[in-house]
């Protein structure tokens, strides 16, 4: 990309961010925009990082207090001038609308709500909720939230519909060396084979923890990958429909799903043995009966990675059944392809390029 806003001056907000990766990818960046800065306001915690760190620019140093941070934050924002960048790579949106254009660089899990289940301490668990209010209270005064992967993007178009979202994944140039030689070409079919001659089947009726929903979503996401294994079902008429509704996807698409409705054991036996495996997404059971059912047959399995499936199973691929995503990587694992990981990553350079060429509207 061809610098397009080589006078631009860029105001930094990085309190918050004193350890771990964080700390890794700020001592780039800085180092990166050196002549753009304006103001930047850092973390006290890491002044002896900077105290050689000279680019006539104005290095703040904030104390860890919620109230320093607060008037500092609201001071670097009414600074802000039309032309130029706010980037805040502590994942917080100013409190204030801006004459510049905002950038809110979100790396924190919490954010995006995708913590559900991890223990904090009382201390983390109040900040996480007071930042998640700033966050959702002051989002309209941000133009552009930058996320590092697939999944974070997803989540946050999930919980901030209508908000412009990109991934800028950005890694520290020794780490973005060795991913640029890393051969990302996905693994082919065995040859004279199609992923259309594999047959999935689940044996399970519509109640809510046989996990339909997921399961369908991830068939919609193999048929956008350009798979299509079948994938048959034992649902009710009444159940189908109830689930197709509620997972939103769109069956006229070449989906390979197929119901055949209530059967019976030696139906559901008949279509196991001829199966190129079982899928099994369940969120409970206390033994399931299938899963035994296809290690007596010799059906390969492909299930939830959860505890109860290897008390009496050895499947042979897993995922994470709350994620469609997962179930989808799981399957293509098992017909003979490994998912490429075509993710571009941007070097420190690259990175500020982005921001300095931001399409403000103004």
């Amino acid at each position: 990309m061809i610098l397009v806003h080589k006078n631009r001056k860029v105001l930094l907000n990085s309190f918050g961010v004193h350890a771990g990766g964080g700390l890794v990818l700020l001592k780039e960046l800085m180092c990166e925009l050196r002549g753009y800065i304006d103001v930047a306001l850092l973390d006290g915690r890491i002044k002896h990082l900077f105290d050689e760190f000279d680019q006539g620019s104005k290095l703040i140093f904030v104390q860890p207090s919620l109230i320093t941070r607060v008037l500092n934050f609201w001071k670097l924002a009414s600074r802000c001038e039309k032309g130029q960048v706010l980037f805040c790579f502590n994942s917080l949106p100013p409190w204030r609308k801006c004459c510049g254009y905002v950038i809110t660089y979100v790396h924190a899990p919490h954010f995006a709500n995708i913590h559900i289940g991890v223990k904090y301490q009382f201390k983390a668990r109040l900040r996480h909720l007071l930042e998640r209010c700033w966050f959702k209270l002051f989002s309209q005064n941000v133009d552009e939230i930058w996320v590092q992967t697939a999944s974070m993007s997803s989540a946050m178009k999930s919980q901030f519909p209508g908000m412009k979202i990109r991934q800028v994944p950005f890694v520290d140039d020794h780490l973005n060396k060795i991913l640029s030689q890393n051969d990302r070409q996905i693994t082919p079919l065995p040859s004279g084979k199609s992923d259309q001659q594999y047959k999935f089947f689940y044996p399970a009726d519509g109640v809510g923890h046989k996990n339909h929903v997921a399961l369908l979503k991830a068939w919609e996401l193999l048929s956008q990958r350009g798979f299509s294994p079948v994938l048959t079902l034992t649902l009710s008429n009444f159940e189908y429909d109830r689930l197709v509704n509620e997972s939103g996807i769109i069956i006229a698409k070449n989906l390979n799903i197929k119901n055949v409705g209530h059967i019976s054991r030696s139906g559901v036996l008949n279509i196991l043995s001829s199966s190129s495996a079982l899928i099994f997404p369940s969120l409970a059971e206390t033994l399931g009966i299938p899963l035994l059912e296809a290690t007596a047959l010799g059906v390969p399995i492909v299930a939830s990675e959860f505890d109860y499936v290897r008390d009496i199973a050895s499947p042979i691929e897993t995922f994470n059944p709350h994620s469609p995503v997962s179930i989808a990587d799981a399957v293509q694992r098992f017909v003979g392809f490994e998912r490429a990981l075509d993710t571009k990553f941007f070097s420190a350079k690259d990175f500020v390029e982005e921001i300095l060429n931001v399409n403000e509207q103004f």
